[in-house]
């Protein structure tokens, strides 16, 4: 638990006990509201080891990360939680402390609870805008005051320990041979350009020199021995000619980069890392998984792979959230097709996009009707979860630090954090491990039976 969190934790106890356990407080992401809880009930139980807690909450997913902490801290005796649909305002309730999380706009629910218990603290989740329901609950329930920011144990959260577990896989003996023609290509250009920046001049011109792109490409090929007048039936004249002719420079310098490209892809998205990724789920069941890729190709070829490779059994069931899904007919978040209600296509099955289809796939691992969610390095940062561990399917995505910075509504379950790193053995991803810079906060394992040496000799630029 970060310090921020426990200090945040401990004023809203000292509160709590300064208003005679009668008091509302605001809980926002990523302050864990279930970690506030295991630690007030803890102590509530500490004097009356016989008295029941009741905690309404707004919805399922929050009942269950509730649950979830309580049962793994073993701390679930004489605790109920129900949503707040299941109060009936006819029934008395008669339990010595009542907690109440996320109604944060119904006051005729708060104001009936606050007089079934002795002790009561209303947890709101939200920024809220409605004037009467917060001086409602202010009078009823006073604010506890708190110093502690949200922004300082998001802070806290993202510079936790990380462990991370480095997996090489070897790419088949074809991807093998299309890698070292990429390679040879990009070390060659490399070779004839003398540097990238000539590559974009060749294809741009010079800007700060005001020289166009076709005089460009005349000035290396003259300083590399070509010329209009060479004699090409000389063999020596002619492999110039083939190598530094203005229009051979011009074009491979308009390839150079779909070629780096294609290198990349091949790595990054390579079949080899499936069986690898599929591993590491086994080894992790009953964890909320995340899997991160670079493309969303890649991440759409993982969720099939999983779900065809479990289709049996169901221990592992795998939804995609990016913009490369294709369209499909809608279903809810219970598997049931959903119809157009209007226009022509009226009675017939909706047909989504990606965008509704991630958002379903978020609601779907958040009530844990899918544990592994497969999205790529640039998806939505409105991401919300809770995840247990992350597979990066490549060297190539966001560090684990910056990923944490820009998903923000992210929760890690555990500390340390836990990483996997999957990564083709002898191809540039082994050089973008290197580029890695060290960390007192990440521990990296490697997996030293697979490793073999990095031949720095065959032209990996990292583009």
């Amino acid at each position: 638990m970060s310090s921020n969190l426990e200090k945040y934790i401990k004023e809203v106890s000292t509160g709590f006990q300064r208003n005679k356990g009668r008091a509302s407080v605001y809980c926002f992401h990523p302050i864990s509201y279930a970690d506030l809880i295991l630690n007030l009930i803890t102590q509530f139980y500490n004097k009356h080891p016989d008295d029941q807690v009741f905690i309404i909450v707004d919805c399922y997913n929050t009942r269950k990360s509730i649950l979830d902490r309580l049962c793994k801290e073993n701390a679930v005796y004489n605790v109920k939680i129900l949503s707040a649909d299941y109060i009936k305002d006819n029934y008395k309730y008669t339990y010595k402390f009542i907690i109440t999380v996320g109604i944060n706009d119904n006051t005729a629910l708060i104001k009936f609870l606050k007089d079934q218990a002795k002790f009561m603290l209303v947890i709101l989740t939200k920024n809220l805008m409605n004037n009467e329901f917060t001086n409602s609950v202010r009078q009823w329930l006073p604010p506890i005051e708190i110093t502690v920011s949200d922004a300082s144990v998001r802070s806290d959260s993202i510079y936790l320990p990380v462990e991370e577990y480095r997996v090489g896989v070897s790419i088949n003996s074809h991807d093998k041979e299309l890698y070292d023609k990429c390679s040879e290509y990009i070390a060659t250009s490399v070779s004839i350009f003398g540097e990238l920046s000539n590559i974009e001049k060749c294809k741009y011109g010079d800007t700060v020199l005001n020289i166009s792109s076709a005089e460009f490409r005349d000035n290396i090929a003259k300083q590399n021995g070509w010329s209009t007048t060479l004699d090409t039936s000389l063999d020596w004249s002619k492999q110039i000619d083939e190598v530094y002719n203005p229009n051979v420079l011009f074009e491979r310098a308009n390839n150079f980069y779909n070629i780096t490209k294609q290198r990349r892809d091949l790595v990054t998205d390579n079949i080899a890392k499936i069986e690898a990724i599929i591993q590491i789920c086994v080894d992790n069941e009953g964890k909320k998984i995340l899997i991160v890729s670079k493309r969303g190709e890649f991440a759409s070829t993982i969720t099939k792979y999983i779900n065809d490779v479990f289709k049996d059994n169901n221990k592992f069931k795998c939804g995609d959230y990016h913009d490369a899904i294709e369209s499909t007919i809608a279903v809810d978040e219970y598997g049931v097709t959903q119809l157009t209600k209007g226009g022509k296509s009226k009675g017939k099955p909706k047909i989504i996009g990606s965008q509704a289809i991630s958002t379903l796939n978020m609601k779907r691992f958040n009530s844990s009707m899918i544990n592994v969610l497969s999205i790529k390095n640039s998806s939505s940062i409105k991401l919300e979860i809770a995840v247990d561990l992350v597979i990066f399917s490549s060297p190539f995505v966001d560090e684990i630090i910056s990923f944490k910075t820009r998903f923000a509504n992210i929760v890690f379950n555990s500390v340390p954090t836990i990483t996997y790193k999957v990564y083709c053995i002898g191809t540039i991803e082994n050089k973008q491990l290197t580029k890695q810079k060290e960390s007192r906060l990440i521990t990296v394992i490697n997996d030293n039976e697979n490793f073999i040496g990095y031949d720095e000799t065959n032209g990996d630029i990292i583009l």
